[in-house]
């Protein structure tokens, strides 16, 4: 009988525990996301906030369009418009003076003044140069079978310290035929057969990983496509190789990897940047 009672109390306590309403309060972060790439304008400074789960997502929304943003370089201050792109990742603040280009080997400042008075601010030395020492080519066979291909270095680069990043980018995805030596228009382009097929990673064009060496053979799995391809190696300062590796191996934002100071999680970081384009041929028709 005791036992009866005690578990009908229990019963009643959850009960009553269940008809509280969801919490559903919730105060957004800001993220800002402010690359310098040596050599390149100062472009795409993306200032974003969070949005809360029990909402629809709207990435429109989540973009902060009214921010006052300068960088300086000591000597001179930049000033940013923000510039509305349809293409998901490419709206984001630009400098109005097109014709800058960031050097290497110099400090910047960030400052930003949202609309509700809050100042958010960073700092970055732009790495050194980097270069080239062995290249791809202008074409690279794919292989029939990769798992019989003797492991060679392939491509290979010097200047500045490991870490670095790799980037591969197939950048056509319709087109192949007319990147051959003798055109062929009409043959399209078409998706690799990696040895475990993953259908929400081929809606990726672009694959990016860290790499501690100044050398590397192809690596066949980060080819999702054939056709003409981008390969590019990054020098990063310490602020953007935090935040990338951040965002590669942890599902959380930690304040530590941080690299702004103020109410909000980003970095203001740079980067060294060589590129190089290579075609990807068929292993078969």
């Amino acid at each position: 009988m005791k036992f009866n009672k005690l578990y009908i109390y229990i019963l009643v306590i959850l009960f009553t525990a269940c008809e509280d309403p969801i919490p559903k309060e919730y105060i957004p972060n800001i993220i800002v996301e402010a690359l310098l790439v040596v050599g390149e304008p100062i472009q795409n400074i993306r200032i974003t906030r969070t949005q809360s789960l029990f909402e629809p997502f709207s990435y429109d929304s989540s973009l902060v369009k009214d921010a006052k943003v300068t960088i300086t370089d000591g000597e001179y201050i930049f000033n940013l418009e923000y510039k509305h792109s349809d293409t998901i990742g490419k709206s984001g603040y630009f400098c109005v003076d097109e014709n800058y280009h960031v050097k290497k080997s110099t400090s910047y400042s960030l400052y930003i003044e949202l609309n509700n008075g809050e100042v958010i601010t960073g700092r970055t030395t732009t790495p050194d140069s980097i270069y080239w020492v062995r290249r791809i080519g202008d074409y690279l066979q794919y292989p029939i079978d990769t798992l019989k291909l003797p492991s060679t270095d392939s491509i290979a680069w010097d200047g500045g310290a490991t870490p670095y990043l790799i980037s591969v980018t197939c950048l056509d995805t319709l087109n192949y035929g007319i990147y051959l030596e003798e055109p062929m228009p009409q043959e399209l382009n078409r998706h690799t057969y990696p040895e475990i097929k993953n259908e929400k990673a081929y809606r990726e064009t672009c694959v990016m990983s860290f790499i501690p060496a100044k050398k590397t053979p192809v690596v066949w799995r980060f080819l999702k496509w054939f056709g003409k391809h981008e390969t590019a190696i990054w020098y990063p300062d310490e602020n953007y190789l935090n935040w990338f590796l951040q965002n590669s191996w942890s599902a959380t934002l930690e304040k530590r990897f941080s690299s702004i100071s103020g109410d909000a999680y980003g970095f203001f970081g740079s980067a060294f940047v060589i590129r190089d384009t290579a075609v990807v041929l068929k292993n078969k028709p």
